[in-house]
């Protein structure tokens, strides 16, 4: 459970009132039912955030549904900024596998 001042939710109030704020869906309810009936142990989302970790790490192997594009490119930019390959390989729509290797 996360606990939240009540002068913070005062401040967010204050700013939501002020501008109109962006809604995205949470990532945990993107195509639930899909990830659910997958075959794949790592969702959408998590994907996405475990392409820089590898990349810091000693890379790894992971497999995924389809990754969006906001992944592919995050797999662009961390091999800009480390000396990592990654390799996406796809077997169908909901079976990816993707490889970081560090160099």
């Amino acid at each position: 459970m996360v606990v939240i001042p009540a002068e913070v939710r005062q401040v967010a109030l204050a700013i939501q009132h002020q501008r109109p704020i962006h809604r995205e869906r949470p990532c945990a309810s993107l195509d639930h039912a899909r990830t659910i009936g997958a075959d794949a142990p790592v969702g959408i989302c998590l994907a996405d955030q475990l392409l820089p970790i590898l990349a810091l790490g000693q890379g790894g192997t992971f497999r995924t549904l389809s990754l969006s594009q906001h992944a592919r490119t995050n797999a662009e930019i961390v091999q800009l900024f480390r000396d990592v390959t990654i390799e996406i390989i796809e077997h169908g729509r909901d079976d990816v596998e993707v490889h970081v290797t560090t160099n």
